[in-house]
């Protein structure tokens, strides 16, 4: 997995390629076992090789590994610098995605942390956007019309793949926003890892009730879903009876019949395991998709558009001299056709792996402008740009609230020590994530500006009525896709021009995140790639404080935060003081979790908000911050 794999010192880069050689040889090298691994007291000399080319596949990758590189995660930020694959904001994937920030350096990996001393993680409540997936038919259409601007160009020996260039949707419509292969093995691959990570969690055979799964109506987030379950729960054995039924093809039967499963081993016929996946209407889904039942929140997104895509044009046009050089264009580039290069750029190098193309015509810079102004969207619509943006993820810190006290409840009542309900697994969007994320007080800008706590509304017209507004955005795939449409409906522009100077903005509005901030903890190539996820693990005390039959305590329970398996720390908790658990042992403390009774506390408030009274369209609870803890007060 491309993915790195952190300590609290140094950060380890593992090629896909490596894994898939490491398995082979331990496919072709050992036997079959109850629990699918070597056993780990025979040594090499000894191993019974059924393959010659185990022996092989084994040496190639001891030299792989030989050659591998160690590199710190400060080293990681500094070398990135130069790929343009670790800065799409949210179109980045998962395997390039941006370390986040711990209380100095990046947040130490969930695979080096170990567990609290004398705890055992019992619950896990687990939120994830959906993996990299196609560009919208929106998108598709925009990257398509740019024929037209490779066309003009006349700098063909600089930019030899512009001569006869294709748009690489031909009759991919159908594709138009659902999961790409890429984005399938990544929720694959990542559940691989969670579930090795926690395998006591997994202990109990499946069951709907024990291992509950959410999707929201969309396909690429139930898609997601599917592949996360087939890589995080065990694959079950295949009973032979009903293979051998005499329905079963005459392939199928032979195989089985003679103890040999259809990949020639002698191990068992293995399935994956079937689950259940409950979702709920995309436009009634108060718990995944709150943000499409909120006519407030649609209002304040629409009028948003009416003058933030003028800004974002403003900063376009500031690239658009050098790359109408670099085309060799005889005529004026416009602002809009820097922002198609730039979606050109993060389709290709976000998901094809190409950056020799479109992306070539940017330098680091560039990049750095474009990825600023997407984060800067992204801030403003899910972010701390308004209260109205994260107020309306409540149902679902309730929901996050619920999981884990109810897991504790039944944990400290139940004969086994264990709760009902070992995960809860949820599949969902960037719109989902953010505003959650915010909603808990992570990822603050570092500004000395004071955040939002209440949002101009105009009253001049400029905004349709509720029905309007949440029409505007049911129509559309992703929210993001709704300044693309409004530039391209008359009846809803920006009030000036770019080219009639300063586009309108609300008066004293300015960027919350700096342009020029390196290390920047709003970034949406860390807060929000494709896959981003978010988990939060209940232990409960191995002593005598829980033992079974007593009450669920704050000394009997803690609550440790994952995101992107980072451990980072509960924003608001004083027993979470985000140092790595070395730090913290060293000096006597513990790692950076929280009792659960603190953090049903501090969320307390939060959680309590009722969606119907924060949606109330063009009402002054658009401007109302939340009196939770986690709001984002400076």
């Amino acid at each position: 997995e491309d993915a790195f794999i952190h300590s609290t010192t140094h950060k380890h880069h593992i090629d896909s390629k490596g894994i898939c050689l490491f398995l082979s040889f331990l496919w072709n090298t050992f036997p079959c076992a109850e629990n699918e691994k070597p056993p780990p007291s025979v040594p090499i000399s000894k191993m019974k090789v059924r393959d010659n080319n185990g022996v092989l596949l084994f040496l190639l990758l001891w030299a792989y590994l030989a050659m591998s590189r160690a590199i710190s995660p400060a080293s990681i930020a500094s070398t990135s610098l130069s790929s343009v694959q670790h800065h799409l904001s949210t179109k980045t994937n998962y395997a390039s995605r941006l370390p986040l920030r711990g209380s100095s350096n990046a947040a130490p990996s969930i695979h080096n942390v170990p567990d609290p001393t004398n705890y055992e993680p019992i619950h896990l409540w687990f939120l994830s956007r959906h993996g990299t997936r196609w560009p919208t038919k929106e998108r598709m259409d925009q990257i398509s019309r740019m024929t037209h601007l490779f066309k003009d160009a006349r700098n063909v020996k600089d930019n030899p793949w512009i001569r006869g260039w294709q748009p690489p949707f031909v009759h991919m419509d159908v594709a138009g926003g659902q999961l790409h292969s890429k984005g399938e093995d990544e929720m694959w691959t990542l559940a691989r890892r969670l579930s090795g990570r926690f395998p006591s969690l997994l202990e109990t055979p499946y069951l709907p009730h024990r291992f509950p799964v959410v999707s929201s109506q969309v396909h690429r987030a139930a898609a997601s879903a599917s592949a996360f379950t087939s890589g995080f729960f065990p694959a079950v054995n295949i009973d032979n009876e009903i293979v051998q039924s005499p329905w079963a093809g005459q392939r199928e039967a032979g195989t089985v019949n003679k103890g040999v499963s259809n990949n020639g081993s002698s191990c068992p016929e293995r399935r994956p395991q079937a689950v259940a996946i409950s979702m709920a209407p995309k436009q009634a889904d108060p718990l995944l998709r709150f943000y499409a039942m909120c006519p407030a929140y649609a209002q304040r997104e629409v009028w948003l558009e009416t003058w933030l895509p003028g800004w974002m044009e403003e900063q376009w046009a500031k690239l658009a001299p050098t790359l109408q050089e670099r085309l060799g264009l005889t005529r004026t580039m416009a602002p809009s056709e820097v922002e198609d290069i730039w979606q050109l750029c993060q389709f290709e190098a976000g998901v094809e792996g190409i950056t020799s193309q479109a992306c070539s015509l940017l330098s680091e810079s560039d990049v750095r402008l474009l990825e600023w102004v997407d984060d800067v969207n992204l801030l403003e619509s899910h972010g701390y740009g308004s209260p109205i943006n994260y107020n309306i993820a409540a149902p679902l810190l309730h929901d996050l609230r619920t999981s884990l006290k109810d897991a504790a409840e039944s944990a400290a009542t139940s004969s086994s020590g264990q709760p009902d309900k070992r995960t809860h697994l949820l599949f969902a969007h960037c719109e989902t994530l953010v505003p959650l994320a915010t909603l808990l007080g992570l990822f603050k800008p570092d500004t000395e500006q004071p955040l939002p706590a209440a949002t101009p509304f105009p009253t001049d017209g400029q905004v349709p009525p509720p029905r309007l507004a949440r029409k505007a955005l049911a129509g559309l795939d992703v929210i993001e896709d709704l300044a693309h449409a409004m530039r391209h409906d008359e009846g809803h522009k920006a009030p000036l021009a770019v080219d009639e100077g300063m586009a309108w903005v609300p008066q004293g509005w300015r960027p919350l995140v700096a342009q020029d901030d390196e290390g920047r903890s709003f970034r949406g190539s860390a807060v929000s790639p494709f896959g981003a996820n978010m988990g939060l693990v209940l232990y409960r005390r191995k002593a005598e404080g829980a033992r079974t039959g007593s009450p669920a305590s704050s000394s009997s329970y803690r609550v440790r935060l994952l995101y992107n398996e980072q451990v980072l720390p509960i924003p608001g908790c004083s027993s979470s003081s985000g140092r790595s658990t070395r730090e913290e042992e060293e000096e006597g403390g513990g790692p950076p979790d929280c009792d659960l009774d603190e953090f049903l506390e501090i969320t307390a408030a939060a959680a309590a908000q009722e969606l119907d009274a924060l949606c109330q369209a063009g009402g002054s609870v658009i401007g109302e911050a939340s009196t939770g803890t986690g709001a984002p007060t400076n």
